[in-house]
């Protein structure tokens, strides 16, 4: 079954947007994009689109047979964003996010602590 054309031909970017939370396998990546949309990529359109965003270097498929984002498959998520937002702009989304996140944690919602820590490394970095 075909999913309707704006989920098709957003297919590449759906798939490097969901790896941008971490790695997962093609399965995953189809039950994301279900649950998310309610369509579910076929085998044969899902399958070939991974093999080609390995060969361009956006992705990479780990010993674990897990699809991860390369850095260069991040910018291409990333890179036009740096046209449209300034720090500014960024730095107060940052806080609502901080705000957000804090007051899921006083509701008892359990937070990626792995990954917030990764965030944390980043702002060090910005910080130096």
């Amino acid at each position: 079954m075909h999913g309707p054309h704006g989920f098709r031909s957003g297919l590449r970017f759906f798939v490097l947007i969901l790896l941008s939370g971490g790695p997962k396998s093609g399965y995953e990546i189809a039950k994301e994009l279900e649950a998310r949309t309610g369509w579910r990529p076929s085998p044969g359109s899902l399958y070939p689109l991974l093999f080609k965003l390995e060969a361009a270097g956006f992705i990479k498929k780990n010993e674990d047979g897990l699809y991860e984002l390369t850095d260069s498959g991040r910018y291409s998520i990333l890179g036009p964003a740096f046209e449209l937002f300034s720090p500014e702009i960024l730095l107060t989304q940052a806080e609502i996010i901080v705000e957000l996140l804090l007051g899921m944690k006083q509701k008892g919602v359990k937070i990626d602590k792995k990954r917030l820590e990764k965030i944390r490394n980043g702002f060090d970095e910005l910080l130096e």
